[in-house]
């Protein structure tokens, strides 16, 4: 099911992202309509394109989508473009298999997350899937380094807030069946990057402990990978099931 060698050869977490996500999508990506709200570089979902998927890459930055459109000349694959928000998103009801983001959430409020959550939920086909990954409030180790960060006035990604489940805010959409986990044990080393001493241990125990220990990947990781599909109308229930 991998199919890009470029993010295979690309930073880990990049790497770990979309295996997760094609993983939990479960299908054959060819054809498939994927949605990334708010991209970035698109690089991962680039990548998803390049096992056949016919990609749209909305972001609120044209910065990041002029990054993106670099990097699909590079990789010579095409994608919609869409500079939008992903609180009222320009596209019609159902129209994506897919609709995905991380590292996006958790710089938002309750009220705003469940706004995004719901604009994903509309243009996601029925029996579509939505994912979504961030930080999680169990990976401690990031929370060290953040908080160390914050201390010393290094750090660069503005108000981040971790989160410990949206099941609450899934729970006010009605929707009934979630499965929540964590990945990216070792991705929270990055973070330790603020005492030199740490930083060097960090970097090669996380090294080591990608290729000697997986396992642990899955253990208070990084991100919390928040899960659904759409349901058909009638299936919309007041209950979810949380699965860390």
């Amino acid at each position: 099911m991998w199919q890009s060698e470029r993010l295979q050869s690309a930073d880990p977490l990049s790497a770990l992202i979309f295996r997760v996500v094609i993983s939990e999508f479960g299908r054959d990506l060819r054809g498939a309509r994927v949605l990334e709200v708010g991209c970035g570089s698109g690089r991962i979902s680039i990548g998803m394109a390049e096992s056949g998927a016919e990609i749209t890459l909305l972001d609120y930055s044209s910065e990041a989508l002029l990054t993106a459109r670099t990097q699909l000349a590079h990789r010579a694959v095409n994608a919609e473009l869409v500079c939008g928000s992903m609180f009222q998103l320009p596209f019609q009801d159902g129209r994506y298999d897919l609709v995905w983001n991380a590292g996006v959430l958790e710089h938002y409020g309750e009220r705003d997350q469940k706004t995004a959550l719901s604009e994903m939920l509309r243009v996601c086909a029925v029996g579509g899937s939505i994912i979504t990954l961030n930080p999680s409030s169990r990976a401690y180790l990031y929370r060290a380094g953040k908080y160390i960060e914050e201390r010393l006035g290094k750090w660069k990604y503005g108000y981040e807030q971790p989160v410990a489940s949206l099941a609450p805010v899934l729970h006010a959409l009605g929707i009934a069946r979630v499965r929540e986990f964590t990945v990216g044990f070792y991705e929270q080393f990055t973070f330790l990057r603020a005492v030199p001493m740490i930083r060097f241990f960090a970097h090669h125990f996380a090294a080591w402990g990608r290729v000697h220990w997986p396992a642990l990947q899955t253990r208070g990781g990084y991100l919390l990978a928040t899960v659904f599909r759409k349901p058909a109308a009638a299936e919309h229930a007041p209950v979810v099931h949380a699965l860390a």
